[in-house]
């Protein structure tokens, strides 16, 4: 907390702004009312801080983050295939998904090479998306606050069934029973 009350004085003087009084929007799911009410206490224990949570239908709160109308927002991306490009492409500059408008061309640099330059050279690839990645979190172009996950209980005679981190969680294809 001593280093984000530092910060918050440091970036209060630099826009010469007195306090903030800013607006959370939050889907109206419980899950979701709750991590807003635990980031506005976290955020309201810095001095000068003041966080209003706004709960609107999930479509109501896509719909104004699509216009980029919001302070901030708790939002959920799941990725559609399993490589870390799917996380971080959301951020490049041009990218429609990106509604905060962040910017940082370092990041889009890297993203940009992991996917042309080192596309078949995975070494390299990767490590530009460790440095895409490295941008994104210290510049804060995103807060990640968690990653959802869920558990699974299987009979032991179940067999086969190949679990998908990402996409379509099941493939039964190759299941049986034993």
């Amino acid at each position: 907390m001593p280093l984000a009350k530092k910060l918050l004085a440091k970036g209060l003087k630099a826009t010469n702004t007195k306090k903030l009084d800013l607006e959370l929007m939050v889907d109206d799911s419980p899950n979701t009312k709750k991590t807003g009410e635990f980031v506005q206490g976290q955020l309201e224990q810095l001095p000068k801080v003041k966080v209003h949570i706004k709960s609107l239908p999930k479509v109501q709160r896509i719909t104004k983050e699509g216009k980029s109308d919001f302070d901030m927002v708790i939002a959920t991306w799941t990725s559609t295939f399993s490589d870390p490009i799917n996380f971080l492409d959301v951020w490049e500059s041009d990218s429609t998904y990106n509604n905060s408008k962040w910017r940082n061309k370092k990041f889009d640099n890297y993203t940009e090479l992991s996917e042309n330059r080192y596309a078949t050279n995975p070494a390299q690839r990767w490590t530009q998306l460790q440095k895409a990645e490295h941008e994104l979190m210290n510049d804060q172009g995103t807060i990640p606050l968690y990653q959802v996950t869920q558990a699974q209980l299987l009979d032991t005679k179940v067999k086969g069934i190949i679990y998908n981190g990402s996409g379509v969680p099941y493939d039964w294809k190759y299941a049986y029973i034993k």
